[in-house]
């Protein structure tokens, strides 16, 4: 769905009534959160990916590396 499909939606969700509106809204920020965390290199997802390899990565490390 384009921009344009999701602006649609949205206007024939106000006119069937607040609630559906709003229901619609939730899913569309829902669904644009869940693409953010997509590891690709303009979103901030990438970065998620990276810090959470990292931690997995230094707990393996610490475990067998005696201190």
């Amino acid at each position: 769905m384009s921009i344009v499909g999701a602006v649609r939606l949205g206007v024939q969700g106000a006119q069937a009534g607040t609630g559906t509106l709003l229901e619609i809204l939730m899913i569309l920020n829902i669904f644009v959160g869940l693409l953010n965390m997509v590891p690709m290199l303009p979103l901030d997802g990438g970065f998620v990916a990276v810090a959470t390899y990292e931690r997995v990565r230094s707990h393996r490390g610490s475990a067998t590396t005696p201190t």
